[in-house]
């Protein structure tokens, strides 16, 4: 028996455009491609107000890019990696009092501020995203 065409072994290909996310978990990324070889990388690049992150280091990296391995099994491997959600604590502003209850912010929103009775604001304030 002789199978036609003849049989061979092709690597795994890993799909990274999974619909429930699981193969680009946290949300807020892009995958350079859409899937990836077995054995091979693709780069993942976190969309604005995402940080690459792992649980330990919630924001130790500060870059937006990580890479994703594919096994063996059809799964990726990214070293604990995964865009998480920029979370910032309130700044305080002396003399001001927050407008609203906000307790936390987060990209792209913002928070306003009323100056105290007899004060007034000078300067700015911004940081970076």
């Amino acid at each position: 028996f002789t199978p036609q065409p003849p049989l061979t072994c092709s690597p795994i290909r890993c799909d990274l455009s999974d619909p429930n996310g699981s193969l680009l978990p946290g949300g807020g990324a892009n995958a350079s491609s859409g899937w990836v070889w077995f054995n091979h990388s693709a780069s993942v690049s976190c969309t604005p107000g995402y940080r690459a992150s792992t649980v330990a280091m919630p924001f130790g990296n500060a870059s937006r890019v990580y890479d994703l391995r594919c096994e063996d099994d059809c799964g990726v491997e990214s070293g604990g990696y995964a865009c998480r959600r920029v979370v910032c604590p309130i700044p305080v502003i002396g003399n001001a009092t927050l407008v609203g209850n906000a307790t936390e912010i987060q990209h792209p929103f913002e928070v306003q501020y009323r100056c105290n009775p007899g004060f007034r604001l000078r300067g700015s304030f911004s940081t970076p995203t």
